[in-house]
C-alpha cells in the first residue's frame, strides 16, 4: 500500500510539474506576441536548398538540439542533420 501511495504522489508530481511549465510557456509567449503553444517558421535546409514550414514550442524540443535560437536537426526534406536558425527575419541571430 505504501509503494502504491508513493507512485501515486510522483505521478501527481510529474503532472503539475508538466502542467505549469505548459501555463509558464502559454504566458511567456504572449507577453512576446505569440498565441498558443507553438510558432511556426519558414526555414530553408542548408544542404539541399530547399524550403519547409517547421513548428516547434519554444523552450522545448523532443525532435532536436537546442542551440539557443537555433535547433540542430535532420531536414525533413533530405533527411541530413543541419543547424537552422529560428528566426522570422532572415539575417537576425
Amino acid at each position: 500500500m505504501g509503494a502504491l501511495l508513493v507512485w501515486v504522489l510522483a505521478a501527481g508530481a510529474v503532472a503539475l510539474t508538466v502542467g505549469a511549465y505548459l501555463v509558464w510557456v502559454v504566458i511567456s509567449n504572449r507577453r512576446r506576441g505569440i498565441t498558443g503553444l507553438g510558432r511556426v517558421v519558414r526555414l530553408t535546409c542548408p544542404k539541399c536548398q530547399r524550403s519547409f514550414d517547421y513548428a516547434f514550442v519554444p523552450g522545448a524540443s523532443l525532435t532536436s538540439l537546442r542551440l539557443g535560437r537555433s535547433r540542430y536537426f535532420a531536414c525533413p526534406l533530405c533527411g541530413r542533420w543541419s543547424i537552422f536558425p529560428l528566426t522570422d527575419r532572415p539575417g537576425v541571430p
